[in-house]
């Protein structure tokens, strides 16, 4: 499922849930449950593992601590492809589960905060993912990603020049 088709079907899903007049309703992607509709627009949902709602810093940190030298430029491309085809990626240097996660978790911001409409929506969070990555790699403390992770409210954190480095599509 692709970004766009993932939006549509949430936005399909709530519009049905309205229809049967019932209050609210969840599905299950693993160990991932999805609670719609959620707080803020048509499409909008709660991501949940155990009960608990899933922070982006969350990801950011976990993030930093699977990438090593030696395999942050796969979690970068891995990262990229995601970002571009969705749940549709092939590349497997991300397990399905952190792939399904980081799907869901970025997907709320493309309907929450649409491109469209002239917001980032996902491409945010993966900002942050992909300075997580840079964090480890020592180009800026992790600290500095998860506070930039949480800032709410106001234009985004400037992007990392950092010279000699490629960055992903979604980092520009």
């Amino acid at each position: 499922m692709t970004y766009e088709e993932g939006a549509q079907y949430m936005i399909d899903r709530c519009k049905a849930l309205k229809e049967s007049r019932a209050l609210v309703d969840s599905f299950e992607v693993g160990n991932l449950r999805i609670t719609y509709p959620g707080k803020k627009v048509p499409g909008d949902y709660r991501l949940s593992v155990n009960d608990r709602v899933i922070r982006h810093d969350e990801v950011v940190q976990s993030l930093y601590k699977k990438t090593t030298a030696a395999n942050a430029n796969e979690l970068i491309d891995a990262l990229e492809d995601l970002y571009v085809h969705g749940l549709r990626s092939e590349n497997p240097c991300l397990p399905q589960p952190v792939k399904a996660l980081i799907y869901w978790i970025t997907l709320q911001e493309d309907i929450n905060y649409p491109p469209a409409s002239g917001y980032y929506g996902k491409k945010l969070s993966f900002q942050r993912f992909y300075e997580a990555i840079l964090a480890k790699l020592g180009f800026l403390p992790i600290e500095e990603v998860v506070t930039r992770t949480n800032k709410h409210g106001g234009p985004p954190p400037p992007l990392l020049r950092i010279a000699d480095r490629k960055h992903p599509v979604f980092y520009e």
